[in-house]
């Protein structure tokens, strides 16, 4: 069957029984249906669900958008921090589920040593995989370090909004996490104004760990930091992650589709 012809039979057959959404993740969790299959999905889904009007060149569009963020995930082109070594983490070649009634967050960074261009990422993940929020801030960073600063604050300002959850935390920066976890006064003073803040934003939570991953258990939050450079915006989600972040997700092992 051709991925043409899959979508129209998700379109006619799958669809009436499903909500709109779900239809989509129908398609796109199988892992090889074209972002423009899918930007036809959520239209159909818009007009059928929703009673919109649709229209093909926003449809086609919206499509490229999401194949040229499908190519940037799946290329995993970073320009981030310094390459973490992988002593002692062998064994982590993926992201892994945190512990019983603890929420995990993943943040990156995507820095443009050029321009100063900066993306940042934040995922967060319940102990079953699901996703639970994700988001992407656009800013200025004057070297890496900083820029995976900016990411883990932005992370934790995501996080707050959930109330006083345990939170673990994650970044493929080792410089970070030393500076973060480490003695206060022996961390990176380039960054003490942002350390400053992390540390205050920690006490609203019931706990805050930082652990440091290799950057193959960070791609989530990687992909969420591409979108924000590429887009130059700040974007939040809750329950509709930008398809690129879904197809990160899904190899992660998301396990259903988010629910609206």
């Amino acid at each position: 069957m051709s991925w043409k012809q899959l979508s129209i039979y998700c379109f006619s057959v799958i669809g009436p029984q499903v909500s709109g959404l779900e239809v989509c993740y129908a398609i796109g969790l199988i892992g090889k249906v074209s972002p423009l299959s899918m930007s036809g999905c959520l239209e159909w889904c818009a007009f059928v669900f929703e009673g919109k009007n649709v229209c093909p060149k926003q449809t086609i569009a919206w499509g490229r958008t999401q194949a040229v963020e499908l190519l940037e995930v799946v290329k995993l082109h970073r320009h981030g921090a310094e390459e973490p070594s992988s002593r002692g983490s062998e064994s982590i070649q993926r992201w892994l589920p945190p512990p019983q009634a603890t929420l995990k967050l993943n943040v990156d960074a995507s820095w443009d040593k050029k321009t100063l261009f900066t993306g940042l990422g934040a995922v967060i993940r319940d102990e079953h995989g699901a996703f639970i929020r994700g988001a992407g801030k656009f800013r200025l960073a004057s070297s890496p370090i900083e820029a995976e600063a900016f990411a883990a604050l932005h992370g934790l300002q995501v996080a707050s909004d959930l109330g006083c959850i345990h939170l673990e935390c994650e970044s493929d920066s080792k410089e970070l996490v030393q500076s973060v976890s480490g003695c206060f006064q022996k961390g990176k003073w380039t960054i003490y104004p942002i350390r400053a803040a992390l540390r205050e934003k920690s006490r609203l939570f019931g706990s805050c760990n930082w652990k440091w991953i290799p950057r193959n258990a960070n791609r989530a939050a990687d992909a969420a930091a591409l979108v924000a450079k590429r887009k130059m915006c700040d974007e939040v989600w809750i329950s509709r992650p930008p398809s690129s972040l879904v197809f990160v997700l899904h190899n992660d092992g998301l396990p259903c589709p988010p629910q609206v």
